[in-house]
């Protein structure tokens, strides 16, 4: 899951201010009081509605499926 995902990353490196994310997560609150302990102070998690924001989730998740088309080309060469 996404907040899975974000609780082990922020785990090994300290959380930003202000996090981006695509979609809004039930447990929101408690996330951002989870990963504010690391850092002191409760990053925000937001998800963007206009403007740049959105243009970074969306290269990001262009960055994600562009990653991933690259690691299954590799893995067929592989077997091939």
């Amino acid at each position: 899951t996404l907040a899975g995902f974000l609780m082990l990353y922020y785990s090994r490196e300290p959380p930003p201010p202000e996090v981006l994310i695509n979609l809004t997560l039930p447990d929101r609150d408690a996330l951002m009081e989870a990963l504010g302990k690391s850092l002191g102070r409760v990053p925000q998690l937001r998800v963007p509605q206009r403007g740049r924001g959105v243009k970074w989730i969306e290269l990001a998740q262009e960055n994600a499926h562009n990653a991933l088309r690259m690691r299954r080309a590799f893995s067929s060469l592989r077997k091939s």
